[in-house]
């Protein structure tokens, strides 16, 4: 079984920008697919499949997470032109809208996970959390009514960028955790269906297949708020605070450059549009 939140090293050919200029640049990617006609959406297509490569990774990795994207596609398309009025099974015709549209999510899929493949949590986090402290110290210069002290106290708006990368870690770490219980569980030789071994049976009247599925599920559940607790107490230990120091994002000369692409492309769409 592999974890499909599984969180890898950044790499590509994205990993040397800042993580504020490649979030600016995929909002301006979406909003220049959204606007692309059909020619140009093949365009796109080649470029998010092209931002994938990472040197020795898999070809497999290219297309992970894909298939989701690509089963809403379908349904999209089926949806968009089956059963129409005049008794036919489905219209061909339907297939000029609904798959240009496919089109545009799955190459916003790709752009998507160029950037996730890309950039550190603890970089994202940071700067999240340096812009909302640039935001309430705005919000309290525009509002002289607020205490000069209280926009700098310590608080979760202080650093939300840490809450949410722990957020993100959450599930990729429970996943494993579920993952290493079920593997526990075989290697003791008791099957994950439990069909024959169930040393725990439940007296609610489930049967034993659905009791040991859920006798792992409560294990690592049990484990991953375990985990949780433990984060919060090495947070306690180091004696974290909101008001941490912490440095604004490096912005360079590439990151400068890499937007002006984008905002290029997108002014080029529209006008073309």
């Amino acid at each position: 079984m592999t974890n499909p939140f599984q969180l890898g090293q950044p790499g590509g050919a994205l990993a040397s920008f800042s993580a504020p200029a490649k979030l600016i640049c995929l909002l301006l990617a979406v909003l220049a697919i959204m606007k692309a006609s059909p020619m140009a959406l093949i365009l796109f297509l080649v470029a998010g499949a092209a931002l994938q490569y990472r040197k020795g990774a898999r070809a497999s990795s290219a297309v992970s997470g894909l298939g989701p994207v690509l089963i809403l596609c379908l349904f999209s398309i089926g949806a968009a032109g089956a059963l129409p009025k005049d008794g036919r099974l489905f219209a061909a015709e339907s297939l000029a809208l609904s798959l240009p549209h496919s089109a545009r999510l799955v190459s916003a899929f790709l752009f998507a996970k160029a950037f996730y493949a890309s950039t550190r949590l603890a970089e994202l986090g940071e700067s999240l959390s340096v812009a909302t402290r640039g935001a309430v110290r705005a919000a309290a210069w525009l509002k002289p009514r607020i205490e000069p002290g209280k926009a700098n106290s310590p608080s979760f708006l202080s650093d939300p960028g840490l809450f949410f990368s722990l957020g993100l870690l959450f599930l990729p770490r429970s996943f494993d955790t579920y993952i290493r219980v079920s593997e526990a569980a075989e290697v003791r030789g008791l099957s994950r269906r439990f069909a024959r071994n169930d040393v725990r049976p439940f007296s609610t009247g489930f049967s034993k297949p659905f009791s040991g599925r859920l006798a792992v599920l409560e294990t690592a559940l049990y484990a991953s708020v375990r985990k949780a607790l433990r984060t919060a107490q090495a947070m306690e230990i180091r004696a974290y605070s909101p008001a941490r120091t912490l440095r604004p994002p490096s912005w360079k000369l590439r990151d400068s450059i890499l937007v002006s692409v984008f905002v290029s492309i997108l002014a080029l769409i529209l006008a073309l549009g």
